[in-house]
């Protein structure tokens, strides 16, 4: 049995770098390449939104949810119970992508949310075939396709970063084995799921 004092780094890991946390962390880590035309005010206005949509709003879902006895805990390790969290987050940012962070406004932003609707309808469909992909690997290989996508375009000197990037990644990925919340198809499959949409819908921003 795994000691407690040596699960303490993969917990904090895995809730350091929540799939609700990611999305936020992607839109500041844009921002801070300084290659988009928001204003200060604007950016901040836009993180705001982000962190209510993908954040506070699910963490409300959850807490009514677990109220009701239908979600065990913040990880959803039941893939039966991942069902209404997944639907209730493609429609959240589907709201993000035609209210707020519209085509015309960021055509970064607004298809990097529409590669998660792609990607967490992946995550959906394979709970209907017992498969518990990682939704951890998803959002960091999500964050890790745009921030690839960005360099890439722009020509941008971010190794560093992109390195960095990818340790956290991995960090990730060993902290959700380690805690054998996933079996490693779960987590290579969460992370084609997280990154293919956003290399494929890269495209039209390029």
């Amino acid at each position: 049995m795994t000691p407690a004092r040596d699960r303490h780094w993969p917990n904090i890991v895995s809730y350091v770098f929540h799939p609700l946390f990611v999305p936020t962390y992607t839109v500041a880590s844009y921002f801070s390449l300084r290659i988009d035309f928001f204003t200060l005010p604007q950016k901040y206005l836009i993180l705001v939104q982000v962190s209510l949509m993908t954040v506070i709003l699910p963490l409300l879902f959850f807490l009514l949810l677990r109220s009701m006895g239908r979600v065990a805990s913040v990880m959803i390790p039941d893939p039966s119970q991942r069902r209404w969290p997944l639907i209730f987050q493609i429609t959240l940012l589907f709201l993000l992508i035609t209210r707020s962070l519209t085509a015309d406004i960021s055509p970064v932003l607004f298809n990097f949310f529409l590669g998660g609707i792609i990607s967490s309808a992946i995550a959906f469909g394979l709970l209907f075939l017992r498969m518990k992909i990682s939704l951890h690997a998803l959002s960091m290989a999500a964050w890790l396709g745009l921030m690839l996508s960005l360099a890439w375009h722009f020509a941008l000197a971010i190794d560093v970063t992109l390195a960095i990037l990818m340790l956290l990644t991995g960090a990730v990925l060993s902290a959700r084995l380690f805690l054998k919340a996933h079996t490693v198809p779960e987590l290579a499959i969460g992370f084609v799921s997280g990154l293919i949409p956003q290399l494929v819908l890269s495209a039209f921003w390029l």
